[in-house]
Order: C-alpha cells, then sequence, then structure tokens
C-alpha cells in the first residue's frame, strides 16, 4: 500500500492576473523613478538638505529592490506567481508607512 499523496496541481496565475501586477509595479517604479529625479533636481537648488536627501534615498530605493524583486518573481516562476501575498501586503504597508512619515516629516521641517 502505498502512503504517498497524490501532488497537487502547480498553480498557474491567470494571464490578466500577472499582467495587471506587471503593470501596475511598473507604475511604481517609475513613479520612484520620478521621485528620486525631484529630490536631485531639488538638491541642485539647495531646496534641500542632505538629510532629507538621505532619508528619501533609502525609502525610494527599498521601493524599487522591492518592485524589482517582485517583478522578476513574476516573469520568471513557473505559473507567473509572484512572492507570497502575505509578504506583498507586509512590506508595501511597512513602506506606505515610511512615505507617510516623510511627508509629515518633510512638511514640517519646511514650515
Amino acid at each position: 500500500m502505498s502512503t504517498h499523496s497524490p501532488k497537487p496541481p502547480p498553480h498557474v496565475s491567470p494571464r490578466g492576473m500577472w499582467i495587471s501586477k506587471l503593470i501596475l509595479r511598473s507604475i511604481e517604479l517609475a513613479s520612484s523613478i520620478a521621485t528620486i529625479g525631484v529630490v536631485t533636481n531639488m538638491m541642485s537648488n539647495d531646496l534641500v538638505t542632505t538629510t532629507t536627501v538621505g532619508i528619501t534615498a533609502c525609502s525610494v530605493s527599498l521601493r524599487i529592490i522591492w518592485t524589482i524583486a517582485d517583478t522578476a518573481c513574476i516573469i520568471f516562476r513557473r505559473g507567473r506567481r509572484g512572492i507570497h501575498p502575505g509578504a506583498n501586503i507586509a512590506l508595501d504597508l511597512i513602506l506606505w508607512i515610511v512615505f507617510i512619515g516623510l511627508i509629515i516629516f518633510f512638511s514640517l521641517v519646511s514650515v
């Protein structure tokens, strides 16, 4: 008698799902690059300090790394599966909290 249970079929994401994920991650990557451009322009015009640039660069760099990692998983994994949904939600929420903190910090510092 065999004790092996049948192997479940591999997960395959629907085409519309992974295409929409790629489109949203592309928009996210473009907005992160635009943020770097805006902050760099503000720094060249002496509108922000190096501390502000450093804080912004760290958070935007984390966002870019996460976006590239998730996009690479969607493209290269079998079944077009991205990173685990729980990890996506957790890191996206953490990064949004960081961005909200930056907005509050910059609004208080610039006044």
